[in-house]
């Protein structure tokens, strides 16, 4: 009978255990579909007839990923069952947000009064997000409480929207013994960023200042400081402006914080409202810093300071914006004999202020302060003013003949195409063969250079007319191999469709030099031609030499089509064409590309090397005749660079040794210098390109990755301007910023 017994309860026992291994078994074919219509239905389903707590909150999280309102009765029926169901189930309803979970708000609030702590914070979070007022003192507990901050997707704005100021700014939070409660309300005052918030600060700032030992938090006076400076309100100014004054020694650290928070016209007002000059310095530089148009009347209102930094930083900034108002004092500080960078930048800027009205005044800085000449002639060329075409020529031949050279290019002056052209050629008497600098003879350095400048010049004139001379300079052996090579770049540039896949014939045919095949396959990545891409495919595919294969691997990769993946993939699972195909996948492959890009690159340390190699070639710097350096408005409007950056940042994801930081790193440096070829994109236009994403995009992920670009890229000031504008704008750039908090906070934590 013992035996009996002990054998039915063993019996038992293993049938129970046996149903428990199998409670995933529906979740898990759940999981596997391919028809994604039909998931959301299956959870449902499984959601109410599962008794498993671990798997339903396994299905929660996944209905809450779904973000599906039709999923939300069912969700709500979880919320009766205490501890992590529920709290999943509110996680859920707070990813669905509104208008879709709006019928979920009763019954949360019918819940309040059952949770436990544990699930309570959770509870009032998701009626916070659906914006539900009549849990305002809870939240208003909660909050002085601290348990919503560590909530998921926790932003203090959301609070301020639901429970308003007033009550943010009861005395018992304003004063609250605990530091963290009160830099709490702070960051959430800040938010408000409204006049109805400046009395609150103002008063939280004081009452801060009067604290004394460790009864005092330097971070609620930052934070109350900066948020004072949000408001936009001018009478903000005053205690701020005292605090600035008063407390010397957290000037630097409140300045950072009102430049990390503020958007260019709350600056403004603060710009103008200041009387200090080292103050008034400051804020201007913070208002130039922001790249933002909306600042640059105020900007505009410091070029007659009397303080030379103040109005050197407004010029630089209105110069950044594109505002000719810069030019008078960008020339002034360009001709000082001293502060090295003040003069680099105010020469750079000329290059953004010029047009046909000033390029008299241009002119007349070149001939005054010669040291100026290569920038004005860039700030010539890009005028639009073809009466300076003479003045540029002249140039072409002496010691300033690249900028001259680029700037005719863009200029696109008729009358001097013939003759640009025919400096181009080389003269039938010299012989200029050279394989390298030591072969170069020393008597042609001159004409090394007018040539080089005149073929640069082509490209970027953009004129197929020029495709005969520089194909003769790319195929001729009695040329010099940088000019050769540079023609071949140029000719990429300006080729039409017929006339690449003559190029493309060139690369391919065994019979021509390998010099020459070489130099031609310049040409082939100098622009995205999608029309071109099966032929590329096919060089990629053939049995060339690698550098050549290379290229045109960089080629595709520039086009950025999605249906090149499929055979790229394929590609990569071959031995042949591993390092080629990792190339382009690197440069426009989706995240399950990337994925697998990751996994073979794991296992191949000399092909990680080589990948690594070709999209990071010189590190974070991006110069002019690097293969991967190419960016133009083109690339932006076919969507190749929206892949490109989708790309970079999944190769940045993981850990460890999953980790392939570089291609975004580079990614951002380019995007910082911007690309001197024929229809290049400069940094101002790219900054330009790159808000048009992250304001109209209609893909949420492209407005989140423009964001984060924009982050890296130190445009924060652009990132605030997303972050005011209300709707789908906001919502990416504060996605951005809560990413960039929780990864500083990491770091933080991990120094300790």
């Amino acid at each position: 009978m013992v035996i009996l017994a002990l054998a039915g309860i063993a019996g038992v026992f293993l049938w129970n255990n046996n149903k428990y291994r199998h409670r995933l078994d529906r979740y898990n074919e759940i999981d596997a579909m391919t028809d994604t219509t039909q998931v959301v239905p299956a959870l449902i389903a499984e959601l109410r007839a599962n008794g498993e707590p671990d798997v339903k909150i396994r299905i929660l999280a996944n209905l809450g990923h779904f973000r599906d309102p039709s999923a939300v009765p069912a969700i709500i029926e979880q919320l009766g069952i205490e501890g992590p169901v529920r709290r999943e189930a509110a996680k859920a309803l707070a990813s669905i947000g509104l208008p879709g979970a709006e019928s979920a708000k009763q019954p949360l609030l019918d819940q309040l009064p059952h949770t436990t702590p544990r699930d309570r914070g959770q509870v009032i979070w998701t009626l916070v997000v659906l914006g539900e007022s009549r849990a305002g003192d809870a939240i208003v507990e909660a909050f002085g409480a601290g348990q919503l901050q560590t909530m998921e997707g926790f932003e203090p704005k959301k609070i301020a929207r639901v429970v308003g100021v007033a009550r943010l700014s009861a005395p018992a939070l304003l004063n609250h013994r605990s530091s963290a409660v009160r830099l709490l309300v702070a960051s959430t005052l800040a938010e408000v960023a409204s006049a109805e918030a400046a009395g609150p600060l103002r008063d939280l700032l004081t009452a801060e200042l009067a604290r004394t030992g460790n009864d005092r938090s330097a971070e609620v006076i930052r934070t109350s400081a900066a948020g004072l400076g949000r408001t936009g309100s001018p009478e903000a100014a005053t205690p701020l402006f005292r605090v600035l004054t008063q407390e010397a020694g957290m000037r630097n650290d409140i300045l950072a914080a009102i430049g990390k928070s503020t958007a260019a016209p709350q600056l403004a007002t603060l710009v103008s409202s200041a009387t200090d000059p080292v103050i008034k310095r400051e804020l201007v530089k913070l208002l130039a810093a922001t790249h933002d148009p909306r600042g640059a009347d105020a900007l505009a209102a410091q070029l007659t300071s009397s303080d030379l930094e103040t109005r050197a930083n407004a010029a630089l900034g209105l110069a950044d914006v594109g505002d000719a108002r810069a030019l008078a004092v960008l020339s002034e500080v360009a001709k000082l004999p001293h502060n090295d960078d003040l003069r680099r930048r105010a020469l750079a800027g000329l290059a953004y202020v010029a047009t046909p009205e000033n390029t008299r005044q241009l002119i007349a800085l070149m001939t005054e302060s010669p040291s100026t000449k290569a920038s004005v002639l860039r700030a010539l060329g890009r005028s639009h003013d073809r009466t300076v075409a003479g003045t540029l020529f002249a140039e072409i031949e002496g010691p300033d003949s690249e900028p001259a050279a680029y700037a005719l290019g863009e200029l696109g002056d008729d009358a001097s195409f013939p003759r640009v052209v025919q400096l181009a050629r080389r003269p039938a008497s010299v012989n200029m063969a050279a394989a390298n600098d030591a072969e170069r003879n020393s008597a042609n350095q001159a004409l090394i250079m007018s040539r080089r400048a005149a073929i640069l010049a082509l490209g970027r004139y953009g004129r197929t007319q020029a495709f005969d001379v520089l194909s003769t300079i790319v195929e001729d052996e009695g040329d010099d191999y940088e000019l050769r090579s540079r023609a071949g770049q140029s000719l990429g540039q300006i080729a039409t469709t017929d006339q690449m896949r003559t190029v493309i014939e060139k690369v391919k045919t065994a019979g021509v030099p390998n010099a020459t095949r070489e130099y031609y396959a310049q040409a082939l990545w100098q622009k995205p031609r999608p029309e071109l891409n099966d032929a590329l495919l096919e060089l990629v595919a053939s049995a060339l030499p690698d550098s050549l294969r290379t290229s045109a691997a960089v080629a595709v990769g520039y086009a950025g089509l999605p249906a090149s993946q499929p055979r790229l993939l394929e590609m990569l699972a071959q031995d042949e064409t591993q390092r080629f195909a990792a190339v382009a996948l690197g440069m426009m492959g989706d995240e399950t590309a990337i994925t697998a890009l990751k996994r073979v690159l794991a296992g191949n340390p000399d092909l990680r090397d080589i990948f690594r190699s070709t999209l990071d070639p010189e590190g974070t710097s991006a110069v002019q005749g690097n293969r991967i350096g190419v960016v133009t408005a083109e690339m932006f409007a076919s969507g190749a660079i929206e892949r490109r950056i989708g790309a970079a940042w999944f190769l940045r994801q993981g850990e460890g040794e999953d980790i392939q930081p570089y291609a975004w790193t580079h990614l951002v440096a380019l995007f910082g210098l911007g690309y001197d070829g024929s229809g290049g994109a400069t940094a101002h236009d790219i900054r330009e390109l790159l808000w048009q994403a992250i304001s109209t995009s209609e893909d949420p992920n492209a407005r989140l990755m423009a964001g984060r670009v924009l982050l890296d890229m130190h445009e924060r000031g652009v990132l605030l301007r997303a972050r005011d504008t209300e709707g789908p704008t906001e919502e990416a750039a504060r996605a951005v910023m809560r990413e960039a908090a929780a990864r500083e906070a990491a770091a933080a934590g991990g120094g300790h």
